[in-house]
C-alpha cells in the first residue's frame, strides 16, 4: 500500500495570534533535541511498504536546525521506500531561513518549499505577530531559488483585522512578482482561544466587512487566472504541474500515516490521532507506551459526506460513479437515492452535473460552504 507521510514539528519562535495549531513558543533547545529523538524512534517503529509523499509540517520545521531535518529524512528513507519522484516538502517561516540552511536542505533531498508569507503588509505582519518583515521574504525566495529548489508555494491569508483591499492587491503583486510555482490563499479563520478572537471580542480590532472580503477573493482569482495559475482546489493556485501532490492525498481521502505529537493518520477506514502535547508524546516513546490518544472508524455514512466535501474542493470534482462503487453493494441504492435529493437542493448554478462527474461551478467555490453545509445536513 502506497501512502503519505506527515511530520509533525510543534515549535515555533512565536505564536501567531490567528494561530489554532498544535505549536508552542518557548520551548528550550533540549526540548527540541529530546523531541527530534523521539521522532526519530517513531519513524523506526513505522514501516510502510511505499510512500508517495513526505512532508515536514509545523509549527516551523526550520525553527530546528537544517542538520536535524537533514537526519529526519534520513531516516525516513532508512524506513521507507519512497517513490520515485517522490513529492519532499519542507514548510518555513522566512524569518527561520539563511542561504547555508536552504542548501543543506536541498541536498538532504527536499525537493518542495512551503513559505508562510500571510502578507507583505509590515503593519500587517506586526499585527498578526509574524517574525518576518517583508524583505525577507523575497530574500528567502532569491535564497531558496540558489540553493536549488524549483518547486516552492507561498501561504496568504486575507481578511485580515485591518486589512485593505489596496493592502491585499499589494500583497498579491508583491508575491506574483517572485514566480512561485503553488500559491496557497486562506480566507481568515477565527478560531475561539486565540489571541485575534480575544482582541476582536475585546474590540481592540476589528475585521474587514463582508463585501470587502468578497472583493479581495474575486480580484485574487481573477488576477491569478491571468498569471497563469491554474486555480486546481478552493484555497491553492499553482503553475502547470505543480499542484501540491501531498494535499491531493487528503482531499481524494486516500491513505496517510501522521507522525509526531498530535499528527493525525488516516488508514483501513480509521482515523487516529497521536498524543498532542510534545513532553508527553516524547514520555511515551521514551517509555515504550501507546503513542495514540484517540481513534474513530468513521461510520458509512460519515464516509461518504466527507467523500464528497473533500473531493468538491478540487476542480475537478468528484467522479460519482466511481464514488458509489466503492459503496458496499446493498447501500447503493439507498445512497443513489439520497445523492439524487441533495443534487436537487443545490442551486444549480453553483454546480456542474454531467450524470457522471459532479463539480462546483466558479460561483460554487465562492459559495463553497453553503454546498458543504447542505451535505452534512
Amino acid at each position: 500500500m502506497s501512502l503519505s507521510l506527515y511530520l509533525h514539528f510543534p515549535f515555533c519562535r512565536r505564536r501567531c495570534i490567528y494561530c489554532d495549531f498544535n505549536t508552542y513558543a518557548g520551548s528550550k533547545l533540549i526540548e527540541r533535541e529530546r523531541y527530534k529523538n523521539a521522532l526519530l524512534v517513531d519513524i523506526r517503529s513505522n514501516n510502510f511498504a511505499r510512500v508517495s509523499t513526505v512532508y515536514f509540517g509545523g509549527g516551523t520545521p526550520t525553527f530546528l536546525s537544517s542538520s536535524w531535518l537533514a537526519e529526519i529524512l534520513g531516516c525516513v528513507r532508512q524506513n521507507f521506500s519512497l517513490d520515485d519522484g517522490c513529492e519532499i516538502t519542507v514548510e518555513a517561516n522566512p524569518g527561520t531561513l539563511s542561504l547555508q540552511d536552504l542548501e543543506r536542505l536541498c541536498e538532504a533531498g527536499f525537493n518542495r518549499l512551503s513559505m508562510g508569507v500571510q502578507s507583505l503588509d509590515p503593519e500587517l505582519l506586526k499585527r498578526l505577530g509574524r517574525i518576518h518583515r517583508r524583505q525577507e521574504v523575497f530574500q528567502s525566495v532569491e535564497w531558496a531559488k540558489r540553493a536549488g529548489f524549483k518547486n516552492i508555494n507561498l501561504d496568504l491569508i486575507y481578511g485580515l483585522p485591518g486589512q485593505s483591499l489596496i493592502s491585499w492587491q499589494k500583497t498579491v503583486r508583491g508575491v506574483l512578482s517572485l514566480e512561485p510555482q503553488h500559491i496557497s490563499c486562506y480566507a481568515l479563520t477565527v478560531e475561539e482561544g486565540t489571541p485575534l478572537f480575544d482582541g476582536l471580542d475585546k474590540g481592540l480590532w476589528s475585521l474587514p466587512a463582508e463585501d470587502e472580503v468578497i472583493k479581495m477573493e474575486h480580484w485574487l482569482n481573477a488576477n491569478l487566472r491571468k498569471c497563469g495559475y491554474e486555480h486546481y482546489e478552493i484555497s491553492n493556485w499553482c503553475k502547470p504541474g505543480y499542484s501540491c501532490r501531498h494535499n491531493l492525498t487528503y482531499w481524494k481521502n486516500s491513505p496517510y500515516l501522521g507522525l509526531g505529537a498530535g499528527a493525525v493518520s488516516y488508514i483501513n477506514g480509521w482515523r487516529y490521532g497521536r498524543i498532542k502535547g510534545y513532553l508527553d508524546y516524547c514520555q511515551a516513546v521514551e517509555n515504550g507506551a501507546s503513542l495514540y490518544d484517540w481513534a474513530e472508524r468513521l461510520s458509512l455514512d460519515g464516509r461518504w459526506r466527507e467523500d464528497l466535501i473533500l473531493g468538491l474542493r478540487r476542480k475537478t470534482g468528484v467522479n460519482v460513479k466511481r464514488w458509489l462503487k466503492r459503496v458496499p453493494g446493498q447501500f447503493r441504492d439507498n445512497l443513489r437515492e439520497t445523492f439524487k435529493i441533495l443534487i436537487e437542493s443545490i442551486p444549480r448554478e453553483l454546480y456542474h452535473f454531467d450524470g457522471s462527474r459532479l463539480r462546483l461551478s466558479r460561483r460554487g467555490r465562492e459559495l463553497s460552504n453553503e454546498v458543504f453545509v447542505r451535505i452534512l445536513e
